[in-house]
């Protein structure tokens, strides 16, 4: 697959963006979230892969204890770890748990093992994680935010894409920080809570991309999530329409249609397509009047070669 990839670039079958709608412009790290199955995940990996392309060194992560990418590119079970893998030129994946965040942030400080497993592999203290508020979520975004706070090993790339929860846990995510800084004051805590918020917050070193998909409550739900950010901690969103049908025909013309249909199950189509049609206008029309930065993918069919299938996402953008 990697190989068949490095032909396609070879043979100039990936085009460029530079006269197209493009993808949100990168900060060095990026969060990508939306509603359970509007496609989060595969605009994640088509804004990876389309600034891997650029020469960027890009570092894509899962969150979570299974990888979704694994299957996607079909990739060996196991093939995905904390680690980054390398799976085409210049991107890289990897798969973070708070289990594995916690392990190396603790180890970065104690550099001793024996210590690390005395306080931490014990059932006492995991069933203590476990209930500790926040704690998780800060192992997690205090990795993402090392690199720009200075703290932990060496960021060998130039962009952190994140294909972060789905929008209610990702907001909790988020918050975590926030909350810990304003109950904890004092001590390293209080201090390197307050700094990964600063991170999230700072337009100069983060990405909020939501991904919406054009019905209605996927659509509530992202804008909902946009205004969380916007008037609560004055980050702009960005925001990509995933999965819009294209139709030949305009909504008026489909209604027409339905209404001349003679026969009964072509009604039903046209109804069903009208009725598609005026859903998708009134979540285009309700991220028009957010004036927020958006742009539109349109679905698109599986292909047998997945790096294909996410470039074709790339040539599709338009704005909206």
């Amino acid at each position: 697959m990697r190989n068949l990839f490095k032909n396609q670039v070879q043979d100039g079958i990936l085009k460029t963006m530079s006269q197209q709608a493009q993808f949100p412009l990168l900060k060095p790290i990026t969060f990508v979230t939306g509603k359970g199955g509007v496609g989060k995940s595969v605009i994640a990996a088509a804004v990876a892969l389309l600034e891997s392309q650029k020469g960027k060194k890009i570092h894509l992560v899962e969150l979570g204890e299974k990888s979704f990418y694994e299957k996607f590119f079909h990739l060996k079970r196991g093939t995905i770890q904390y680690q980054p893998t390398e799976i085409a030129p210049n991107l890289f994946i990897s798969l973070w748990s708070y289990r594995s965040c916690l392990r190396e942030y603790v180890g970065f400080y104690i550099k001793s093992q024996k210590l690390y497993d005395l306080f931490f592999e014990n059932p006492v203290m995991q069933k203590f994680i476990q209930i500790a508020p926040a704690l998780k979520e800060l192992a997690i975004l205090g990795k993402a935010t090392s690199a720009p706070r200075n703290v932990g090993p060496t960021n060998p790339f130039d962009y952190l894409i994140i294909d972060s929860y789905s929008t209610g846990h990702h907001k909790a995510l988020l918050t975590a920080p926030l909350a810990m800084s304003q109950t904890i004051h004092q001590g390293p805590m209080g201090y390197h809570s307050q700094k990964i918020f600063e991170v999230i917050c700072d337009p100069d070193l983060s990405t909020h991309l939501l991904v919406l998909r054009p019905e209605d409550l996927p659509t509530i739900e992202g804008l909902e999530f946009y205004h969380f950010l916007k008037d609560k901690w004055n980050i702009q969103g960005q925001i990509i329409l995933n999965q819009y049908l294209q139709f030949p025909k305009t909504t008026n013309e489909l209604k027409e249609l339905m209404q001349l249909a003679d026969d009964d199950g072509i009604q039903k189509i046209c109804q069903y397509f009208y009725k598609v049609s005026v859903e998708q206008e009134n979540c285009f029309l309700q991220v028009r009047q957010e004036k927020a930065k958006a742009v539109c993918v349109p679905y698109s069919f599986d292909k047998e070669d997945v790096f294909a299938f996410l470039c074709s996402l790339n040539e599709k953008i338009k704005p909206l």
